[in-house]
């Protein structure tokens, strides 16, 4: 039998298909693990009695060198739970005096919210003749009823918290506010560092008595949403702005 030259032509690329390995299975891209998944809400609420004091505080109020922040984001980020409002906010300074502005604002975020969900927790004690007012204008007409107050309690226990937060927050904010794809990006990352963290934690100063444990759920969820909308908004009002520069 006679081979012509296209016949050993085609032998050949055949041999060399058959005996070409198969092509690697194209690599999926790695999927990177959530480091922050959302707890369900029941799991999110510790009963008052169960709440436990964060022992670190001062590490907070002077982490200074490299090595010392390094151990106060670790801290932070091994007992999200246990962090009260105000070792957030002083880490948050100490991240911000550090130049760790992104750290510095996700930590000041998750303090406003977490303090506003405390300050409706423990509201603070009304002026009792504030309340007796209120209880008779109750059973009043609306053109009997009495004057009363405009504020509300005499007891604030989160005063000097949100004192604190008022002193912090304006020099990361103005740092933050520049760029509003990052805040967008921030709140973001807040939200689901929030919603991934038990409030596990004591205050750190004596409160009033609490609402009733069975409305914290309800008053949590209505806290976050009203939080993230007014910061949400901020955001967008500042992107619009930005673009119209």
């Amino acid at each position: 039998m006679v081979i012509t030259p296209n016949q050993d032509s085609e032998r050949k690329e055949l041999e060399q298909k058959l005996n070409t390995p198969p092509p690697e299975a194209e690599a999926k891209p790695e999927q990177k693990e959530n480091p922050y998944p959302a707890l369900k809400i029941e799991e999110t609420l510790i009963k008052p009695e169960q709440l436990k004091p964060w022992e670190n505080l001062s590490l907070a109020a002077t982490a200074n060198s490299p090595q010392e922040i390094n151990n106060l984001i670790l801290e932070i980020e091994t007992h999200r739970g246990n962090i009260p409002p105000q070792g957030l906010l002083l880490s948050a300074k100490a991240l911000a005096d550090a130049g760790d502005m992104d750290k510095a604002t996700l930590y000041l975020l998750v303090a406003q919210l977490r303090l506003e969900f405390d300050t409706n927790r423990w509201p603070g004690t009304k002026d009792p003749q504030q309340t007796k007012t209120e209880d008779l204008n109750a059973k009043k007409s609306s053109d009997q009823t009495l004057p009363t107050s405009t504020t509300k309690t005499i007891d604030n226990p989160h005063a000097y918290t949100q004192s604190l937060s008022a002193t912090i927050s304006p020099e990361i904010f103005e740092w933050v506010i520049k760029d509003p794809q990052k805040l967008k990006a921030l709140l973001e990352q807040a939200k689901e560092w929030d919603a991934a963290s038990p409030y596990a934690y004591k205050t750190g100063y004596k409160v009033t008595e609490s609402v009733p444990f069975e409305d914290w759920q309800n008053l949590l969820i209505e806290t976050r949403e009203s939080y993230f909308v007014r910061m949400n908004s901020l955001q967008q009002a500042l992107e619009k702005y930005s673009k119209q520069k």
